[in-house]
């Protein structure tokens, strides 16, 4: 398992490099960060293809982001948000996600959890009239991420 610094660290490193590849970046609205030193990040990075970062995220946010916010009040989680920045040509990352979990356990549960989120009444997928795979190219690997430095506060 590959361990990093700070969860709180790692958005403020994140959110300047974006802030320096573009002069527009857009943070999705969604829950905080709570600094806790147990918890574990799982950080995904795509690339959208030409023209279809707009509808990808308007998917982000109807989709995962309700996802989240179900987990996020059950306990599942402790956090998530989603950041993008402009699309370019040189076919890097635009858009990241990260999902604070407690804790390593919550972290392994994550595929039986969401799937239960998935399948419970509560959550209402919003349809999107272009499929997910047509609207990236790349996404990275989920790879759990740990605070090894920081307060926790």
């Amino acid at each position: 398992m590959l361990k990093k610094t700070h969860g709180l660290a790692i958005l403020a490193v994140l959110t300047t490099l974006i802030a320096a590849c573009t002069p527009d970046p857009v943070q999705l609205p969604v829950s905080g960060t709570t600094g806790n030193p147990a918890s574990v990040w799982s950080i995904d990075l795509i690339r959208t293809l030409p023209g279809m970062q707009a509808t990808y995220l308007e998917s982000i946010q109807a989709n995962w982001a309700g996802a989240r916010a179900l987990a996020l009040r059950d306990g599942h989680i402790l956090s998530y948000t989603a950041l993008a920045t402009a699309s370019d040509s040189t076919g890097n990352w635009d858009v990241i996600l990260l999902t604070e979990y407690p804790d390593s356990i919550a972290y392994e549960q994550r595929e039986d959890t969401f799937r239960a989120i998935f399948e419970s009444p509560e959550y209402v997928a919003s349809p999107s009239a272009v499929p997910s795979s047509e609207m990236r190219a790349f996404f990275s690997s989920e790879r759990p991420f740990r605070n090894v430095a920081g307060s926790g506060g």
